[in-house]
Order: structure tokens, then C-alpha cells, then sequence
């Protein structure tokens, strides 16, 4: 060193903080929230929108909203209580099928607060927290596959949708044959939940696996490593179809439990149509609810009025009612029923804190 040059006591320029204070977790913390918070606004702000659009136009009679036998109402309540298990039970299936053990109380945890998450950020804001509380729990390596099974559990609740419609379709018999409208429901779900299937089949194919192609395409997409092992992650559940089937059954037998509490609801609000035709109507409107900007605020009340009227011949503003009240339920129980869950068990879910039979079987101890 030249003997002559002034010492230094500055931080080489990779150590020195960021001058503009953008870099400091901090920030970077608050820059986050502040985006979410914009977006949860902007979807709420759409969907006060809309439902203001079906109120001035008619589709949506509050004075609907009364209750015609409390009775069916407290039934709807109930009926749903047992998809939160459901769907619990089909999350830990997943995560085992990945090989990422889990006990089933720690699938419930996670499973609840995902849907109390669901009320605090209207729309994906559930799966985000349960995934980041998975991915904390497995660790580092493990992250990409722990997104993959939320990632997975959601697709597999809206294919098990589209399939109980399809199924309650099949079911129908005369009372679905005879509506030609129905008829052509029918058709197009058994065309979707087909098209699903060969999609799923392609992709799980050993020519996808070997494919230059789609090796190719996915090397172009933002963090290529990860999405590769979300890939690999995927294929390796698809070489067990016995899990694929009891995923799916445990689909079908949640939308199943919603869709009769819906029944129940549709019930206790005064309003009757053919329980068939019903079975057929219902699983469509909750799948296009599913694509709503705030839990289905706005977007499900469009759905269910134009279904009920076009193919339960109900009077204009049942629909939309209806679904307001559903609405309204499946808010409340995920206040009340998942709440607690987060409140008193969040801070213990995440962080790596696997019971010690997980931990070890993921560390490769057997």
C-alpha cells in the first residue's frame, strides 16, 4: 500500500447504506404493506362498484335479506362448519404427497388462518399468508414446494367445483335433459373439467418432462430455477394418482357441504326452485365467485342474479340477494371460527416450528 495515500475509515461502497433509506427493511416492510393496502382498496372500492350498479338496476332486493325461517338459516350455518375440516384434510394430503409431513392439527392452523387472511385481504390474500406460514415452517430448501401445495390445494378446490356440478349434471337426469339451458351447462363443464384433465395429463407426461420445449419456455420466466422446481414438484405428485383421486374426492365433498348450505340458506330466505336444477346452478355460480375482487363481493352477487334468473326462473334481486347473504355468513364464521385461530395460534405456525417427527423426516432422518 503507498504509504502516502490518506487512510480511510468510509465502508466500502457495498457496505454503505442506502443514502435514500429505500433499502432498510424498514422501508421496504412499509412499502409492502402500503401495496397492499392499495390493492385490498382498489378490490373493495370495484366491488362497492358493482354492487352499487345491481342495486340501482334491480338485481340485487334487499328486502330479500329477511329471514323466512330461521331455522333453515341456523342449518345453513352448520352445514358449512365441516368444509373448514375438509378442507384442512385435503391440505395435509397434499403436503404429504410432496413429502412435507404435517399433522393434521397443523393443517387445520394453517387452513385457518388462510381463510381468516381472506377477510383482512379480500381474494388471494389468504393463500399468500398460509403460504408464507408454510414455507417459514419447511425452511429454506423447501420453500418452492411448500408454494406449490397452496398453489396446488387451490386449483384442486376449483377443479373439485367444476367436477360436483358436472356430477350433479349427471345425476339430474329428466330434470336436467329436459332444460335445454341446463343441457348446454352440462356441456360445457363436461368440455372443462376434460380439457382440464388432458391439460393436467400433458404437463404430467414424460415427454413434458424431457421436453427442450418446455424447458425452454419456462427459462424465459421471471426466477426460471424456482418455477423449475415448482415444475418437478408437480410432477412428482402426478405419478401418484391415488392421491390426485382422494384430493379431488375431498373437492368434491367440500363444494358438496357449500352448496347445500347454500340450499339451506336459499331456503330460509323464502326462495324455491327444483333441488336438481339447484345442485346444477349453484356450483357454477360459486365458481365464478371464486373470480371476484373481494371475497366475491360484487362479482358472486352478478353471478348468482343472472343464473337464478336465466335458469331457476326466480324474480329479479333473489339472486343477488342470496349471495349477499352467503356473503355475509361466510364472513362472519371466518371472523368468528378462524379468527381465534390466528389470534391465539399464528405466532406458533410458522418459523420452522415442525413437530419433531416432521422435522426429521424433511431433514432425511429416518
Amino acid at each position: 500500500m503507498d504509504a502516502s495515500a490518506p487512510m480511510s475509515d468510509a465502508p466500502p461502497p457495498s457496505d454503505r447504506p442506502d443514502a435514500s433509506g429505500t433499502g432498510h427493511p424498514t422501508v421496504r416492510a412499509l412499502k409492502a404493506a402500503g401495496r397492499v393496502v392499495n390493492h385490498t382498496l382498489f378490490k373493495l372500492g370495484l366491488a362497492v362498484a358493482i354492487m352499487s350498479a345491481l342495486y340501482f338496476t334491480g338485481s340485487i332486493d334487499f328486502r330479500k335479506l329477511k329471514p323466512q325461517s330461521w331455522n333453515w338459516v341456523g342449518a345453513s350455518v352448520l352445514l358449512v362448519l365441516p368444509s373448514f375440516f375438509i378442507s384442512s384434510l385435503r391440505f395435509k394430503v397434499l403436503l404429504g404427497g410432496l413429502e412435507l409431513p404435517c399433522s393434521l392439527g397443523r393443517a387445520v392452523l394453517w387452513t385457518m388462518i388462510g381463510e381468516f387472511w381472506n377477510v383482512a385481504t379480500p381474494g388471494t390474500g389468504g393463500d399468500l399468508m398460509k403460504m408464507l406460514y408454510v414455507a417459514q415452517a419447511y425452511g429454506k430448501g423447501r420453500r418452492g414446494v411448500a408454494a406449490l401445495c397452496v398453489l396446488l390445494d387451490r386449483i384442486m378446490g376449483l377443479w373439485g367445483l367444476l367436477c360436483f356440478g358436472l356430477l350433479a349434471c349427471l345425476l339430474g337426469g329428466e330434470t336436467i335433459a329436459a332444460d335445454p339451458r341446463l343441457v348446454h351447462v352440462r356441456d360445457i363443464l363436461l368440455a372443462i373439467c376434460s380439457g382440464s384433465l388432458l391439460v393436467l395429463a400433458l404437463l404430467a407426461s414424460p415427454w413434458a418432462r424431457r421436453s427442450a420445449l418446455r424447458q425452454k419456455l419456462m427459462g424465459k420466466l421471471p426466477f426460471p430455477e424456482k418455477f423449475e422446481k415448482i415444475y418437478q414438484g408437480f410432477s412428482s405428485l402426478s405419478q401418484k394418482p391415488g392421491l390426485i383421486l382422494a384430493t379431488l374426492a375431498l373437492s368434491v365433498l367440500n363444494h358438496a357441504v357449500w352448496c347445500v348450505s347454500v340450499l339451506a340458506l336459499a331456503q330460509g330466505m323464502g326462495l324455491h326452485f327444483d333441488l336438481s336444477a339447484g345442485m346444477v346452478v349453484i356450483p357454477i355460480a360459486l365458481f365464478i365467485n371464486v373470480f371476484g375482487f373481494a371475497g366475491g363481493f360484487g362479482f358472486g352477487e352478478f353471478a348468482f342474479e343472472n343464473l337464478f334468473v336465466e335458469l331457476l326462473s326466480q324474480p329479479a334481486g333473489a339472486g343477488g340477494a342470496l349471495a349477499f347473504a352467503f356473503h355475509i355468513l361466510a364472513l362472519l364464521l371466518r371472523i368468528t371460527v378462524a379468527g381465534p385461530f390466528y389470534i391465539f395460534g399464528g405466532r406458533k405456525s410458522g418459523g420452522g416450528e415442525l413437530e419433531t417427527s416432521e422435522r426429521s423426516t424433511v431433514n432425511g432422518e429416518r
